[in-house]
């Protein structure tokens, strides 16, 4: 998990690499850590904090990321809310809403 100190702490290297890309926020009405579990072995997830329910996930191309993330965690039966699934993308939010 990453916190604050670890930022000031991190060599410009490594500041650079994690503030690019993008960042996808998914709140999971299942088990999070489950979640956590299964897209951290995702291509392209670099970083996954955890907050509660949500998890932000730092990749790259979000928008290619987006459905094989979502993908992997129907396919191991761990819920999400769909209206909370949010690609923030060049300043950009788009909200998928429950059918």
């Amino acid at each position: 998990m990453t916190t604050a100190g670890s930022w000031r702490q991190a060599p410009p290297e490594e500041l650079k690499r994690r503030i690019s890309g993008d960042v996808i926020t998914l709140t999971v009405s299942g088990d999070p850590d489950a979640a956590r579990s299964l897209l951290a072995e995702h291509p392209g997830v670099r970083e996954i904090v955890l907050d509660g329910r949500s998890l932000r996930l730092a990749v790259e191309q979000g928008e290619e990321a987006l459905p094989g993330l979502l993908r992997t965690l129907d396919a191991a039966g761990v819920l999400i809310c769909l209206a909370a699934v949010c690609l923030w993308l060049a300043g950009r939010v788009f909200v998928r809403e429950n059918a």
